[in-house]
This record gives C-alpha cells, sequence and structure tokens, in this order.
C-alpha cells in the first residue's frame, strides 16, 4: 500500500512546487507600460476647417481621444466680449470704460505672473472682424503669433427684490464667463464660469439711486475679476 500511494503524494508534491514557482507578479512599471502601451495621439493641428464644414467622424474621434500639449513658454492674446443688455448710462459711460480696464489689468498681471508666459497682450479690435466667431477670431490671434487667445464676458445685474422692497439697500451679482483656445489646434483647452455677489446701503457719496447701484455691480464685478485671475494663474501654474 505504501508503495502504491507514495507515486501519487510526490505528483501532487511536485505540481504544487512547479506551480508556485511558476507564478509571476508584474513590477509596477510593468503593469503601467501595458497600461500606457496605446496612449492618445498627439494633436498638433486642427481639425476644423472652416465654419461651414461639419467635422468627421473620424476627425470627431480623433480630438476626443488625441491628446492636447500647449508650448511649454506661451504667448498669451486676450479679448474682452461684451455682450451687455443693462443700463446703457452705466454701461456706456466713461466710468465703467475705466472700470473695463482695471479688470483687463487684473487678467493680464494674472497671467504674466506665471513663468509660463512670456508675453500677454490684448487681442486688438483692428483684428477683429465684424462676423466674430471662433474661427476669426483664432485667426486674429494668428496674426499676432499668439499661442492661446483668452476670451471673456463679464456681465452683472440687480436683485430685484431688493429694489422692490429695500429702497435704501441693494444686491448685485457679477457673472464671468472666460475660456482659453489653443490656436494649433482650435481646440477649447480651459473654461471657467464664476459668480459673485455684493450688498450693502446707500452711502452720501451716492448721487441717486443709478450711483448707488452702479457701486455694487463694480464690486461684484471685481471679486469675480479677481477671482478669475487667481483661477488662471492657478492653470498656468500647474
Amino acid at each position: 500500500m505504501f508503495f502504491r500511494t507514495t507515486p501519487l503524494y510526490l505528483l501532487l508534491l511536485a505540481t504544487l512546487l512547479t506551480s508556485c514557482g511558476s507564478t509571476h507578479y508584474a513590477s509596477p512599471e510593468a503593469s503601467r507600460a501595458q497600461y500606457y502601451q496605446s496612449a492618445p495621439d498627439p494633436i498638433t493641428n486642427s481639425l476644423f476647417s472652416s465654419p461651414e464644414s461639419t467635422i468627421s467622424e473620424a476627425d470627431i474621434q480623433r480630438i476626443l481621444n488625441g491628446e492636447i500639449t500647449l508650448p511649454e513658454k506661451l504667448r498669451m492674446a486676450v479679448l474682452q466680449l461684451n455682450g451687455y443688455q443693462g443700463n446703457r448710462y452705466w454701461y456706456g459711460s466713461e466710468t465703467y470704460r475705466t472700470q473695463l480696464a482695471a479688470y483687463f489689468k487684473t487678467i493680464v498681471t494674472a497671467a504674466e505672473a506665471s513663468d509660463r508666459t512670456t508675453w500677454v497682450s490684448a487681442l486688438p479690435k483692428l483684428l477683429v472682424s465684424q462676423d466674430r466667431n471662433i474661427f476669426t477670431l483664432r485667426e486674429s490671434a494668428v496674426r499676432m503669433q499668439a499661442d492661446v487667445l483668452l476670451l471673456y464676458n463679464v456681465s452683472s445685474d440687480i436683485y430685484s427684490e431688493f429694489k422692490l422692497f429695500k429702497k435704501d439697500e441693494g444686491k448685485a451679482y457679477a457673472n464671468i464667463e472666460a475660456m482659453l483656445l489653443d490656436i494649433r489646434t482650435g481646440v477649447i483647452v480651459w473654461t471657467e464660469q464664476i459668480s459673485a455677489e455684493a450688498s450693502g446701503s446707500k452711502v452720501e457719496s451716492d448721487t441717486g439711486q443709478d450711483d448707488f447701484y452702479r457701486r455694487l455691480r463694480t464690486e461684484a464685478e471685481g471679486k469675480a475679476i479677481e477671482d478669475l485671475g487667481e483661477r488662471l494663474k492657478a492653470y498656468l501654474t500647474d
């Protein structure tokens, strides 16, 4: 009996030893290499040909699956888009034009604070066509040899319930939409939407209700533009 069962035990033992010895665990480096072996193809030129044409299915897949890499050093053009529908006295005043210039300076200062930007400049209005769209704006930025184009829009209004129930008090809100366009590929690489509020009471320096509301709007917009500057600086740094 002993001599008949011994070969079976030896066979099982040999099988176990063989299976243990053949077990192989991949190193973390090998696992990562296997995972990234089909890295996304870099996109280096635009796949958007013109406003009239549609993007082919193949190009849609390339854009969605591709990788956009911005240059290490960036030349940035900046354009503020104005689309106000509010008080014309407020938006057309010299005071507000001065305020817009201050907003622009805040954005430029934030962008220049990054070691990544070589220069930051306004996109001249002379280069902006009447038919303003993403294609014509991209072409305008090309004429400046800009790598990226920052577009942003500032709007604000007064909460109506404060006008109805609290004559000497008010509350304003501001909204900013911003996006960064990669000029080489025509792809939007960064977007932000920021909201801010400001509230308060009339003071002696407010010459009237419009002046009071203007002050609140300026305060709300100032908060939003400062926030945008910080987020832009963080994006360029990261």
